[in-house]
Parts: structure tokens; sequence; C-alpha cells
């Protein structure tokens, strides 16, 4: 991901923030444990926005999240505790101030 970004600013050398959008629609799902699912659906697009929010145009850039119909299906196994079940389900959501602080 942090290569990605670099090459982005490397072929954009005359534009500090080249980018218009970013989208995160990497995701797996039950089957593969929480470690795994957490690594890639939350920490992933996690990562990528920390790696290209500082490339992206303002005002008007935008984040485009995709998430699976799974997703919720999965959450619903979990214990009740809402927090949990709201950071697994909109983590970005969940973490905008700080992501904000990035742009």
């Amino acid at each position: 991901v942090d290569a990605a970004a670099a090459e982005v600013q490397q072929r954009f050398p005359d534009e500090a923030k080249p980018l218009y959008g970013i989208v995160n629609n990497a995701g797996i799902g039950p089957g593969n444990g929480i470690a795994p699912i957490l690594a890639t659906n939350l920490y992933g697009a996690m990562h990528v926005c920390e790696a290209f929010l500082p490339l992206l145009q303002k005002p008007g850039g935008r984040v485009v999240n995709i998430a699976s119909a799974s997703g919720p299906m999965f959450v619903a196994d979990l214990p009740p505790s809402a927090e949990g079940r709201r950071v697994l389900t909109h983590p970005l959501e969940s973490s905008h101030d700080e992501l904000m602080a990035l742009a």
C-alpha cells in the first residue's frame, strides 16, 4: 500500500493532490478466522486511507468503501457489544476524525 502511494506521487510530481477518489474493495468473510478478517476488512481499509488521503483532492475528493452483504451476517454472530459491532460494520466511519486529520 505504501509503495503504491509512493508510485502515485512519482507519476504525478507536479500535483500535490492528484487523486479524486479512493476505493476500498478488498474483503474476506467468515471461515477465515477473526484475525485475518480484521487484518483485511478493517486494518487494510484504514491503511489504504492513511496512505492515500494525503493525495486526495480538497475539496471534492471521495472515499468509497465497498462491503459485502455477508458482513452483517458475520457481525450478528458476535457478542452483543454495540461498539464492537459498529467498529466492524463501519470501521472508517468510527475513525472519521483520525482519518480526516490525514487529509
